[in-house]
């Protein structure tokens, strides 16, 4: 305790000291919004840490009062414990075929006369996740019904969020009345379902059952076999919980098929199989890959071995809570198109298009047919081709070279003298456009000289 107590001085006084550096000290608002605070985080650390039972429960608090079980008291005389069925402690007499208890039960009674009921609360901590059909069962005795104007009674109350606030229907045995007379013991069935309805409440994981025993007078020093009639007390034994948990569907479809590289998104509820409704997660896989909306896997040009988790949103207590999928996200190919020749004429002959790596590729494009490039189909012109490429994990991807087509040239020949005699001497011909053509011909020899006598 001196160690809480030194830390809570230590925040106490670092936080005193902030609120001063603000310039206006309020003193009383600050401690009890510490103490509110403190309070919160000491409720929060409790529920956290807290056991939660999963169901068939059966307890006869041989080792004590269970890890599911906390008490509270409205009188500090209260004492809710595991004690012994012998000493001071009475056996009376069994009703309903009752058992004999034996060894440790729950009691519950004050060390002292009060001048009111004391409510003692024994609160059952439960995952009921997907339960249905509960109960709880357990063997019941008191003394001292109706001491000092007392009428003893348990009220049975359910809360669903961890006992932070309960329904206002309890389910109540009135232990005044009869069967339940001075030292009789009977059995007690309650319906958790039937409390359950009455408060419009579903299971939960975090679900609390509070037994509240009101007692007004002491209940130590009570002998076995006379009890002292200004004395009350309470003994439970033979507790039990039972009910039918019924587990959710984890069943997915059975592989999802793997995925190239890319930017694209795919739905994994389309993978959900017969499972019930949930939400996706990745366990493992390459950074950048993400789920959002709880089902739309987001590839983000990632590749790798992935490994995704299909949680369902409803645990039935003690069930399977989730089933996982494995598939791989391949890298695309890496492909390259160099043509070796990117410039042909419109009148050549269809060429076989080369330079894509690696080889196993397909070639597209205007004026590509079967692989071979025709000039004269594709027209004059810049022509982007492409080459693609299929890997053995399905991935394809591809690269563009540009081969031109050039159109043939517009040729004119005019001679500037169209007539000679066979007797001229040899001359340069001349008319041909554009220049930097060769002329060609009978009587043509080296060119452009023209013989007449040849």
């Amino acid at each position: 305790m001196g160690l809480k107590l030194s830390c809570m001085q230590k925040f106490f006084s670092k936080s005193f000291s902030l609120i001063k550096l603000n310039g206006v000290l309020k003193k009383d608002q600050f401690v009890a919004s510490f103490i509110l605070s403190f309070i919160l985080t000491l409720l929060s650390s409790q529920l956290s840490a807290q056991t939660y039972s999963t169901l068939p429960l059966t307890d006869n608090f041989t080792g004590g009062l269970g890890a599911s079980w906390t008490t509270s008291y409205t009188n500090g005389a209260g004492v809710i414990e595991a004690r012994a069925l012998v000493g001071a402690w009475p056996k009376f007499t069994l009703n309903n075929g009752i058992t004999a208890p034996a060894g440790n039960g729950m009691a519950i009674y004050n060390t002292a006369d009060l001048g009111a009921d004391n409510i003692l609360s024994a609160m059952l901590h439960l995952n009921l996740n997907g339960s249905s059909g509960v109960s709880a069962g357990f063997d019941i005795v008191d003394w001292g019904t109706g001491y000092g104007g007392s009428s003893d009674q348990l009220k049975v109350y359910i809360s669903t969020d961890g006992g932070a606030t309960y329904g206002a229907t309890p389910q109540t045995v009135a232990l005044n009345l009869v069967p339940y007379s001075d030292g009789i013991w009977n059995h007690v069935t309650v319906d958790i379902d039937a409390l359950k309805t009455a408060n419009g409440f579903s299971y939960t994981a975090t679900t609390v059952l509070k037994f509240n025993f009101n007692l007004k007078g002491s209940g130590t020093n009570v002998n076995v076999n006379q009890p002292k009639d200004n004395h009350q007390f309470i003994y439970l034994d033979g507790f039990t919980a039972t009910g039918a948990v019924v587990c959710g569907d984890t069943t997915l479809a059975a592989s999802i098929p793997n995925r190239c590289t890319s930017g694209s998104t795919f739905d994994l509820d389309a993978y959900n199989g017969v499972s019930d409704p949930g939400t996706w997660t990745i366990t493992s896989g390459p950074g950048g890959a993400s789920i959002t909306a709880g089902h739309t896997f987001n590839i983000n040009n990632t590749s790798g071995a992935v490994t995704v988790r299909h949680t369902l949103t409803t645990v039935g207590a003690g069930c399977p809570a989730y089933a996982e999928r494995s598939f791989t996200i391949y890298a695309l190919p890496v492909v390259t198109f160099t043509l070796p020749d990117d410039q042909m004429c419109i009148d050549e002959a269809a060429v076989a298009l080369s330079g894509g790596a690696p080889l196993g590729g397909t070639y597209s494009g205007t004026g590509v047919a079967a692989g071979n490039f025709t000039p004269a189909t594709a027209g004059a012109g810049a022509h982007t081709l492409t080459y693609t490429y299929t890997n053995g994990n399905g991935c394809t991807s591809s690269a563009t070279d540009v081969m031109t087509v050039n159109a043939l040239p517009v040729v004119a020949l005019t001679l500037t003298d169209d007539a000679a005699c066979i007797n001229e001497a040899a001359f340069n011909l001349s008319g041909g456009t554009p220049l930097g053509g060769t002329y060609s011909g009978t009587g043509v020899g080296v060119s452009p000289s023209f013989n007449p006598a040849t």
